[in-house]
């Protein structure tokens, strides 16, 4: 299970703009926010739905392997789902939230990849636009990224999760992002490097991995 403070900031993080917990229900995507800060077991799904991927190539250099994930994942074969939602979910005129993700194992435990984008924070100050985003400052804290490259670790049946990871370096190029669901969302990122992170940060000894070969085109699904 993630930190009661970790979880406060993403309840926090929600809260701000007066929507529930279930953010982009009902995909599942919004699981790890949920399933980690007590959600019920019934909520948590059974097994992934996304093509099975992945064999673990060179070990990194650096932080320790996550328990129960690979060193590095190749994602030239994902399947991703794309999402785009108001930011308030009882009015579909508020700002646009977007966002992907794929299962990178089929569990169980399940392994969660997702890049949530959030108009107003960090890289996204000024909206959500095209461009080739570093991964570094605000993008780096899960408190502050605009774009929040994200790894969620060891999702159980049973609805608990027990590490969340946060990149801390690489780069991710928008070539395409609609500012209307249905649209199109287009873009990549050769290398994300990952650390496991709280409330407060990066775990000084907390685990780490590398992704690579994000190459995504994904339709916004409709609210």
């Amino acid at each position: 299970m993630l930190d009661q403070a970790t979880c406060l900031v993403l309840d926090l993080r929600l809260r701000t703009y007066e929507v529930p917990l279930v953010k982009f229900a009902p995909l599942a995507s919004t699981l790890p926010l949920l399933v980690g800060c007590g959600a019920d077991a019934e909520d948590a799904p059974a097994t992934a739905d996304a093509e099975v991927l992945l064999a673990a190539d060179a070990v990194i250099e650096g932080p320790p392997a996550c328990t129960g994930l690979l060193p590095s994942y190749d994602l030239t074969k994902a399947v991703f789902t794309g999402y785009a939602r108001p930011r308030d979910a009882g009015d579909a005129t508020s700002p646009t939230v977007y966002g992907l993700t794929v299962f990178l194992d089929e569990g169980p435990p399940i392994d969660l990849f997702e890049i949530q984008l959030w108009s107003n924070f960090g890289a996204f100050e000024s909206g959500v636009t095209p461009g080739t985003i570093p991964i570094e400052g605000a993008e780096t804290s899960l408190n502050d990224c605009g774009l929040c490259a994200l790894v969620f670790g060891d999702m159980t049946a049973n609805g608990s999760t027990s590490m969340l990871l946060v990149a801390q370096s690489g780069a991710i190029t928008l070539d395409a992002v609609s500012l209307e669901a249905g649209a199109v969302l287009r873009g990549s990122a050769p290398e994300l490097h990952y650390r496991q992170v709280n409330s407060s940060g990066t775990i000084p000894d907390g685990c780490g991995l590398t992704i690579r070969n994000i190459n995504f085109d994904v339709t916004l699904d409709a609210p």
